[in-house]
């Protein structure tokens, strides 16, 4: 990357600098090569910062403001029906939430650090298995909002907990 980017400065340098090689038949193609060599580094980090980085962290801000929304209005009097029902629905978001933040938080660390130091075996990990993370979201996806129905909890409490309960046969 390094040299690369001296080789555009110098090449920018001379199209600078000597007016007759921008006059030349198709070196206004290198011309707009070089410009877009400079402006890649600069959109693949705007990109990433936009579609990836911030809506994680809208997410994550988005869901404590809720949760912190609806603690606050739990302590209203008289407010106990509305409450339970708001309670289900939070549960619900932040199961939703938390395996959304979880999935992409490996993702987005192993795509910094080798921004900020330079390290191959984290470059390799990140381009090789971190990229495959973000289906394990869209396959749980579906669990978790399962999760928030009674009926479901219910039965997955009938197979994971059962009750020492003596009984007659007959």
């Amino acid at each position: 990357m390094i040299p690369s980017i001296i080789c555009s400065l110098l090449i920018f340098y001379h199209f600078a600098r000597f007016p007759q090689i921008r006059k030349k038949l198709n070196n206004h193609v290198i011309f707009v090569l070089l410009l877009v060599n400079f402006i890649q580094v600069a959109l693949g980090l705007f990109d990433w910062f936009c579609n990836i980085f911030t809506p994680i962290i809208i997410s994550i801000i988005a869901t404590i403001i809720l949760i912190i929304r609806v603690l606050l209005q739990k302590r209203r009097v008289g407010q106990r029906a509305i409450w339970q029902r708001n309670r289900k629905m939070v549960l619900q978001l932040a199961s939703v939430s938390l395996m959304y933040i979880i999935v992409w938080i490996p993702i987005i660390v192993g795509f910094v650090i080798p921004l900020i130091i330079p390290n191959a075996f984290i470059l390799q990990l990140s381009s090789a298995v971190f990229i495959y993370f973000e289906y394990i979201s869209f396959l749980f996806c579906p669990f978790m909002c399962l999760t928030g129905l009674p009926e479901i909890r219910q039965s997955i409490k009938n197979i994971f907990i059962r009750n020492n309960i003596i009984q007659p046969t007959i």
